[in-house]
């Protein structure tokens, strides 16, 4: 563990201290650079939040309500985002997933023959013949 989180330098933690460390190790600088909490506030307020995700964003779909919604599911009583829940925001599948949410579960018809689906079965090979009973080779890169 880094220095700076070892406290007393006694080699063993108390719980302030592991916490601090808990914290420096999971914060995502690159997330951190992204958050602009408005002057004299520290916090980003659902309108900062709305011009962030139609601006850098691009997410077009984007209005002031999913910002009122998204902080009301991970933002501070008083209706805005404070740095540590910014990057929750960002980096929470939950609420801003770039997976879609109706893909999450099975989306698809899986009533059909298993031949009726394609199956991606390289692992740096290909395979022969049939997917069921032919050989991989790798002769064919």
């Amino acid at each position: 563990i880094n220095a700076e989180y070892m406290g007393d330098c006694s080699g063993c933690l108390d719980f302030k201290e592991f916490f601090h460390a808990y914290l420096g190790m999971c914060r995502r600088g690159e997330v951190e650079k992204l958050f602009a909490p408005e002057k004299g506030l520290g916090s980003m307020s659902s309108t900062a939040l709305t011009a962030f995700m139609l601006g850098p964003q691009g997410d077009v779909r984007w209005d002031d309500t999913c910002s009122k919604d998204a902080i009301a599911q991970v933002g501070s009583q008083d209706g805005t985002l404070v740095r540590d829940e910014f990057v929750h925001f960002m980096t929470s599948p939950g609420t801003n997933s770039w997976i879609r949410q109706s893909h999450v579960g099975i989306y698809m018809d899986m009533n059909q023959p298993l031949t009726h689906y394609y199956i991606a079965s390289s692992h740096n090979t290909y395979l022969s013949g049939d997917q069921l009973m032919s050989q991989s080779r790798v002769d064919m890169y």
